[in-house]
């Protein structure tokens, strides 16, 4: 059986190394879980570009 699945994905550029740390803890910690409460969403995941260093991604799915 084939489900239906919708996907949401967030782009971000954080330009300053040095601030890249403080984004991936709050990210992980604070608006991950309250994104994925408040979009309603079954799963998310997250990642940084291999090629870019900058670039972080997100991936919200939903139900349909």
């Amino acid at each position: 059986m084939l489900m239906a699945a919708a996907f949401f994905v967030v782009r971000a550029t954080v330009a300053d190394p040095a601030q890249r740390a403080a984004f991936d803890k709050w990210y992980r910690n604070e608006h991950l879980p309250d994104a994925v409460r408040s979009f309603g969403a079954t799963r998310a995941r997250r990642f940084w570009s291999f090629s870019d260093p900058a670039v972080h991604l997100a991936m919200y799915e939903f139900a349909d």
